[in-house]
């Protein structure tokens, strides 16, 4: 294509018109991308089958259908410290960039489980509304991208960690989270988590690269809790653990390790032994796991015992 031009009679001769385009685009620029890139966390929430639903709404009820949707979601992704981008249509992009390094990936699946748990309580909204259930698949992945600045909208950003979580979301079924290859190698000695290997994404970029998906693992969960549980229960003395062990089997034929299934057991225990340290205790190792970066369910676990 030729440069594009316009004919000036004073000169007698075309001339470009590239300065009749200066006057609307200025001297500023709308986007502009930051000197360093940083490795982060990369998530995509995508409905499934939206064109098909909405297509039988009303333009009213497709307001109400996305704005619940939009903010019931981006409520916990905020409470999770990530940060939104976007929303494309029916996608939302966000990621986690801040904190420790194992902070920032449990963060990131703890967020995106907790969003997976909300499902039901989202189409519960969405049917008290009158509006058609409602299904998502999340994926995410981890890598380097480049933050953009914008003059009109929140940073953007781009490289081949958010092309590949937007593409590899397509693999994830109905209401469960996908993770790629990149992001599984960093995560994958976490404990609570199971990963099982479910597909390879193929691309121009990345050929034969492995997709997982993740849930929480209740086994590892029960393990790490009767840990916590014991070293909460050995502050106070070894008699006061040993008395907590005997009245639990005793009583509900149960031991430390069927605690996460069974936490009112615990708390019925410890009310009938309670001493003036059973709070200041359960606070100690509330911060412990916050330190630690331990998943959602053991958090929940002690805030229950209060």
């Amino acid at each position: 294509m030729g440069i594009t031009t316009e004919f000036d009679i004073k000169k007698n001769e075309l001339i470009p018109t590239s300065h009749i385009f200066d006057e609307y685009v200025g001297s500023q620029d709308i986007i502009t991308f930051a000197e360093s890139t940083k490795n982060i966390c990369v998530c995509v929430v995508d409905i499934v089958s939206s064109t098909q639903i909405t297509a039988r709404l009303s333009r009213q009820d497709i307001s109400k259908y996305y704005s619940t949707y939009l903010n019931t979601l981006g409520a916990i992704i905020v409470k999770f410290q990530g940060k939104i981008v976007k929303n494309i249509g029916d996608s939302i992009l966000y990621y986690f960039e801040d904190g420790s390094a194992e902070s920032k990936f449990v963060r990131c699946l703890e967020c995106n489980l907790a969003v997976l748990q909300i499902h039901d309580y989202l189409n519960m909204k969405i049917k008290n509304q009158g509006l058609p259930h409602l299904d998502y698949r999340i994926s995410s992945d981890y890598g380097n991208v480049a933050i953009a600045k914008t003059t009109f909208m929140t940073d953007d950003i781009f490289g081949q960690a958010v092309n590949v979580c937007s593409k590899i979301n397509s693999l994830a079924q109905s209401n469960s989270l996908v993770i790629g290859s990149d992001l599984h190698e960093v995560v994958k000695n976490l404990e609570c988590y199971r990963f099982k290997e479910i597909s390879d994404f193929s691309s121009g970029l990345k050929n034969s690269y492995p997709v997982y998906s993740v849930s929480h693992n209740d086994s590892k969960i029960k393990i790490v809790i009767a840990k916590y549980v014991e070293k909460m229960l050995l502050q106070v003395g070894t008699a006061y653990l040993e008395e907590v062990v005997k009245r639990l089997f005793n009583k509900y034929n149960c031991f430390l390790y069927d605690c996460y299934e069974k936490p009112e057991y615990l708390k019925d225990i410890l009310r009938e032994l309670y001493v003036d340290t059973n709070t200041d205790m359960i606070k100690k190792i509330e911060i412990q796991i916050e330190e630690q970066s331990l998943p959602k369910p053991v958090k929940e676990f002690f805030i229950y015992l209060k």
